[in-house]
């Protein structure tokens, strides 16, 4: 055994332990001889977690659903629902329940397949098959029963043990908020589960009990409520296990005897701190030309990047096709450098963006400019605790960038920076990547003068930089010019060209009116605003329309139109109303519109993103509690009360996406993907890739329920986008709770053991404690396609004789600090 006793910035010559702010990073070395074994990575369904009846075939999971459903979960294995759908193929025995001394079948079998994971890291698919067996007479507490699969099936499967205990039986089917929830609002989880071809999980609940975390006794008792008896968009049946009512700060689980216990969460006031904080972390490691992503802060770490963007070219005009044609002009008499680093990555890729940067930029002051919760110093970053709020600098790493993209000449903005012949980089961040700078339109350039001088006139810009805003003004006005001497619009790029630029200039328009005063702004923006106005006719306060009815709204430094305040605020709480009442109608709580549902077809979808930032505006606006706790509503959803269970922002919660589109998770070296990157809740279809062949036709049933087809993978309908990124943030740093005191460092003990009695099965035992906050979790990532959670855990590693950088992960939650994050 070794035991390994580490404090901040310990060097230890075994390995390397690192404890910084609130985080921990364990590097240990272990060789040890090791058998070759072929290993199938778990479906997605159920490889998050270890649970009571699990079976030891590799590729096999058997899963209790309830006290009347067991399930056979494989990956990759060729079946047909008319092979496994047969009930003599399965027995359940067991000689202390009278009802199965003999041999039973099942009563019926069910039977779903669907694609789970599609990792372009390692050209991996995953399909998963899921088999649901069920029996009219319910398992018995504490006993042990034999499930035998005939030698017929497809699968060899050996007799599997299976001890039903329902507060030992972890299940994902208890749908809990797997980060926490606030003491005085609402608190709820869901119960319910698809099966296949029968439909939901037949369940009959009653009541419900809280359990506490630390020593398992109920605190707390309640009723179900059968909320759909088949949600058409899930294929469940739900129930609502309400514990508004309970207030109390700590850790529990909710237990359903029938089913089991659900992942824990706390309650507390501080219980969003950490998210907030992690996607702040996220968007620093986003950062493009930041030398400041080092070991010191981040296992993510890389050198500054594109250290020489970028190249005026006049190929870049041949690579893009307008489709207004011609390309608005620009001095492209040579090839020649102009600085524009800085800024963030927009998405899985590489590229800058000046649309969706100045959506960013206005999407994070607007909210600071409301909230002083954002405004904190001390979120654990690079640049914490220097005296300026990490948001604003965070606002102004993009600034930086947005104002390098403007042409010197006559105001115009150019569009996009990315590599040549505007492709995709195929690797990590290149120091030197040679990238072009592509051609302006009216839509960057007016979305340009939009964020400028909105950040020109922001508070917290003019005390900490002030000569920054009067540059911002000056630029912003320029560009102003430039688009009242172009009425040509080219586009060549779909971000921000839904309406043309028609929308891009009313917010240009009485951004600059709100700032100056001038009423030849606001003359045109009177003109042109159309807040009504709606995507498809339903997706409110979209892009450019959208930000200028929230600045009319909530901006108080000059004289309104009484006419046209009144439609900006009838169209915000209209929103606000709509999202309320698309709440009551959702199984789960969150605010998706009809239209995706009745269509079948959705994606990009951000449940944060889409909803709670403009209800928070709107309570903050129109102070209707509903509005906040349906804000809450579409969170609970993100971190982990929907269909799947998934928590959709890397490096949070228990059950957790680790391929996604990510370029450098893509081609980096760790398996677990960078933390705070958040992720839409999944797309309708899957996402074509080429090479991959069409995965559709593994779906069965063919009508698999919308809401139920999430996965894990390469799936661009899910990915990412700078402007979603930072409406999502700005939501939770909304609720952060900052102590005012300065964190202290935890302290971690670790120790593992070698088994003597099966190659290469290490058990590892981390004790950590901090002197100011709480120990929620410990992640663990094996460097082999494999991760764990919790302070003790065990691995077989598959390769012999190869070193192993086995990684631990410190989640603390601060109680009387405002450090709460991952790193």
């Amino acid at each position: 055994m070794l035991v390994i006793k580490v404090n901040k910035w310990q060097l230890i010559k075994y390995g390397l332990l690192v404890l910084w702010m609130g985080v921990s990073f364990m590097f240990v070395e272990v060789e040890a001889a090791m058998v070759q074994q072929d290993v199938i990575r778990q479906s997605s369904s159920t490889a998050c977690y270890f649970a009571p009846g699990e079976g030891s075939i590799p590729g096999v999971k058997v899963m209790i659903e309830s006290d009347r459903c067991i399930s056979i979960n494989m990956v990759n294995v060729q079946l047909s629902p008319e092979e496994v759908e047969r009930n003599h193929w399965y027995t359940l025995t067991a000689q202390e329940d009278e009802a199965y001394r003999q041999q039973v079948h099942p009563q019926s079998v069910s039977f779903r397949r669907r694609v789970s994971d599609v990792s372009l890291r390692t050209n991996r698919v995953e399909i998963g098959s899921h088999i649901f067996l069920l029996f009219d007479e319910p398992l018995r507490e504490g006993v042990t029963y034999e499930l035998t699969v005939s030698a017929d099936f497809p699968v060899a499967i050996q007799p599997v043990k299976i001890l039903f205990l329902p507060e030992a039986n972890v299940t994902e089917n208890i749908r809990v908020n797997q980060v926490g929830y606030f003491p005085q609002m609402p608190k709820y989880a869901i119960v319910g589960q698809y099966i296949g071809s029968l439909g939901p999980l037949p369940l009959e609940l009653e009541e419900f009990f809280l359990i506490r975390e630390s020593d398992g006794k109920a605190v707390y008792k309640g009723q179900a409520e059968l909320l759909r008896d088949h949600d058409p968009h899930t294929g469940q049946k739900l129930y609502k296990l309400d514990f508004s009512g309970f207030t109390t700060p700590g850790t529990y689980r909710v237990l359903v005897l029938q089913v089991g216990v659900s992942f824990p969460f706390r309650i507390a006031d501080d219980v969003l701190n950490h998210v907030g904080a992690t996607l702040l972390r996220g968007l620093v490691t986003q950062r493009c030309g930041y030398d400041g992503l080092t070991e010191d802060f981040t296992r993510f770490a890389r050198p500054a990047c594109h250290t020489d963007d970028a190249y005026l070219d006049p190929a870049s005009l041949l690579a893009v096709t307008p489709a207004n044609p011609p390309h608005l002009s620009a001095n492209y008499d040579q090839i020649r450098q102009i600085p524009t680093t800085k800024g963030h990555h927009d998405a899985g890729d590489y590229g800058k963006y000046v649309v969706n940067g100045c959506t960013f930029v206005y999407s994070l002051l607007q909210m600071l400019s409301l909230n002083s919760n954002l405004a904190g110093d001390d979120y654990g970053l690079p640049f914490s605790q220097n005296g300026i709020p990490d948001v604003l600098e965070e606002v102004k790493w993009e600034l930086d960038w947005l104002e390098t993209m403007q042409d010197p000449d006559d105001g115009g903005v150019f569009s996009i920076v990315k590599p040549r012949g505007f492709g995709y980089e195929s690797d990590l961040p290149a120091v030197v990547g040679n990238r072009w700078i592509y051609p302006k339109d009216t839509v960057t350039t007016a979305t340009f003068a939009a964020a400028l001088a909105h950040a020109a006139r922001h508070p917290l810009i003019k005390q900490y930089y002030p000569e920054d805003a009067e540059r911002y003004l000056e630029k912003a006005q320029f560009a102003w010019s430039y688009l009242a001497a172009t009425d040509h619009y080219p586009e060549f790029h779909h971000y921000g060209a839904i309406w043309g630029d028609a929308d891009d200039r009313v917010w240009a328009a009485v951004e600059l009116y709100l700032t100056t005063g001038k009423e030849v702004y606001h003359e045109y923006f009177l003109l042109n605003h159309r807040p009504e106005e709606r995507r498809w006719g339903w997706v409110p306060l979209f892009a450019s329309y959208g930000n200028a009815t929230r600045s009319y709204v909530l901006d108080q430094g000059q004289p309104k139109d009484e006419r046209m305040l009144q439609r900006c605020l009838n169209e915000l709480r209209r929103t606000a109303e709509t999202f309320v009442r698309n709440t009551v109608q959702r199984g789960y709580g969150f605010s998706m519109d009809n239209e995706p549902l009745r269509h079948g077809s959705y994606g990009w979808y951000f449940p944060t993103s889409e909803h709670a930032y403009d209800l928070l505006l709107a309570y903050e606006v129109f102070g209707d509690s509903r509005y906040l706790e349906t804000a809450l509503a579409n969170m609970n959803y993100e971190l982990g009360v929907n269909a799947q269970s998934y928590v959709q922002i890397t490096g949070l919660g228990w059950k957790r996406v680790m391929d996604l589109v990510d370029q450098q998770h893509r081609y980096g070296d760790f398996f677990e993907p960078r933390v705070g990157l958040p992720l839409g809740a999944g797309s309708s279809g899957i996402y074509h890739i080429a090479h991959l062949g069409d995965l559709e036709p593994h779906t069965y049933p063919a009508n698999y329920p919308l809401l139920a087809r999430f996965y894990e993978g390469w799936n661009v309908q899910s990915e990412f986008t700078l402007d979603a990124w930072a409406r999502i943030t700005a939501s939770y740093l909304y609720f952060y709770k900052d102590k005012g005191t300065v964190n202290q460092p935890p302290t971690l003990e670790v120790e593992y053991t070698v088994d003597p009695k099966v190659p290469g099965l290490i058990h590892f035992h981390a004790k950590a404690s901090d002197p100011d906050g709480e120990v929620v979790s410990l992640f663990w990532d094996f460097d082999d396609e494999a991760w764990a959670l919790g302070s003790e855990v065990s691995h077989q590693f598959s390769r012999p004789s190869r070193n192993y950088r086995v990684l631990s992960a410190l989640w603390i939650t601060m109680v009387d600090t405002p450090i709460n994050t991952w790193r």
